[in-house]
């Protein structure tokens, strides 16, 4: 959340979120700013929240509502830049391993 807090305010043209996880009281500690109470009563993700909430500074950011696993990271493939800040050892490997070879 702090990456896309940043990048936001960035001349890049595009920037795509992948996450699979929703918007919950739990997290949001994590995020930049303040949520809003209401935000957190109708259930939605978290790259939904942050698309709609920095889409206001900016066009081009693309939420997908996903984990990167062995069926999706192909989706990397032609990025310019990627940053992964991703807790499970697995998907940052399988997300290493691909990118080195594209």
């Amino acid at each position: 959340s702090y990456l896309i807090d940043l990048l936001a305010r960035t001349p890049v043209r595009e920037i795509h979120l992948f996450d699979g996880d929703m918007l919950k009281q739990h997290n949001i500690f994590r995020a930049p700013g303040m949520v809003n109470y209401f935000d957190l009563l109708e259930p939605v993700s978290k790259v939904d929240y942050y698309a709609r909430r920095y889409s206001a500074l900016r066009r081009g950011i693309v939420p997908n509502f996903a984990y990167i696993d062995e069926t999706n990271v192909s989706q990397l493939a032609g990025f310019d830049f990627v940053f992964i800040a991703i807790d499970k050892a697995k998907a940052r490997k399988l997300i290493g391993e691909h990118l080195l070879q594209a």
